[in-house]
Formats: structure tokens, C-alpha cells, sequence
């Protein structure tokens, strides 16, 4: 008899630890929640470029864009040209790379925007740099244009190439990737 009696006392008493259990988990996983939403965890970046780099990647004040929000993550942009506009290279030195990751190039000017006919590379030899994205023609004006964007480190670079050859992706390709290994070269020297 008190076997049975002793065997229901636990078995009571291992429910209510079990409830208990549940409850304080849930209760500390939500405090947790909370608070990892009101203190968030920078990211911190290991190495960053800054503006004083950037002459080593021959850009110069008279390339330098304007017109940024002084709130924005954006910290500064220069614009290269060649051959009359056919060939744009745009540069944008954010505060972070995970800020750089997040914008996308917008073509029709200086800012930095998200339009939907971006899409990421997928193939994996086409990536340059950290994170890359190309331009889907959709509309009439961008038809003949190939835009690349691609991020290395805190640098996102916006490359544009106006024109109908059909070799014309390869060569934005190719420029892109002679700028990643300039932003390569000046991230091995610090």
C-alpha cells in the first residue's frame, strides 16, 4: 500500500517538474528573445577600407559623387567613365560589409536603391567578390545595358556597360574582377 501511495506522489510530483521545466524554458527563451531585440550584437568587420584608401585604387576627389544622406550607411561614392558614358564604374564605400551586401545598385543615378530586376549570381564561377548580383533587362531604357554589382568587403562596386555585343556580360565580368583584385591588393596591405 504505501508503494502505491509513494509511486503516485512521485509520479505527480515528476509532472509538475515536467510542466515546471516547459514553462521556465519558455519563459527564459522569450526573455532572451527580448532582450537580443532591444541590444543587438554588432557585426564588427575585421578589416574595413576607409576614404583614406581609396587614392590607392586611384580615385580621386574631382570622381567623387555627392548627394548622400549624412544618416545613411553610405559613407562615400565615386563615378569613373569611359568612352563617353559606355563603360560607368561607380564606387560606394559603406560602413560595414554587411550594409554593402544589403543595397543594390540603382542605375538611374547616384543613390543606392533595391530594385527588383537585380537577381544574385547563382552559378558560382560568376560571383565576384563577397556577394554579387546582375541587372535582368525588364524595361524598355535598359535594354543594352549590362550592370553588375558586386560587394568585396565594404566596398560595393557598380559596374555598367551600354552597348549590343554579345560578348559584353564577359567583358563587365572582367573589369569587375580586375576591381576586386585593386580592393584585394589594398585589403593585403593593411
Amino acid at each position: 500500500m504505501k508503494t502505491q501511495v509513494l509511486s503516485r506522489e512521485i509520479a505527480s510530483l515528476s509532472i509538475i517538474g515536467f510542466l515546471l521545466l516547459v514553462i521556465i524554458t519558455s519563459l527564459g527563451c522569450g526573455i532572451l528573445s527580448i532582450l537580443s531585440n532591444a541590444y543587438p550584437v554588432m557585426r564588427l568587420d575585421p578589416v574595413l577600407l576607409t576614404q583614406e584608401d581609396l587614392p590607392m585604387m586611384r580615385l580621386t576627389e574631382s570622381d567623387r559623387l555627392g548627394g548622400f544622406p549624412k544618416e545613411s550607411s553610405l559613407i562615400v561614392g565615386f563615378d569613373q567613365q569611359w568612352s563617353d558614358g559606355h563603360l560607368v564604374v561607380r564606387y560606394y564605400l559603406f560602413d560595414a560589409s554587411y550594409t554593402a551586401k544589403k543595397a543594390k545598385a540603382n542605375p538611374r543615378g547616384h543613390t543606392i536603391a533595391t530594385p527588383a530586376n537585380y537577381q544574385p549570381e547563382l552559378n558560382p564561377t560568376d560571383v565576384i567578390g563577397d556577394a554579387t548580383w546582375h541587372l535582368i533587362p525588364r524595361r524598355h531604357w535598359e535594354k543594352g545595358m549590362t550592370d553588375i554589382y558586386f560587394v568585396k568587403n565594404n566596398v560595393g562596386v557598380h559596374v555598367m556597360k551600354k552597348g549590343t555585343s554579345e560578348y559584353q556580360l564577359q567583358f563587365v565580368r572582367d573589369v569587375a574582377r580586375k576591381i576586386e583584385a585593386k580592393i584585394a591588393a589594398v585589403l593585403e596591405k593593411k
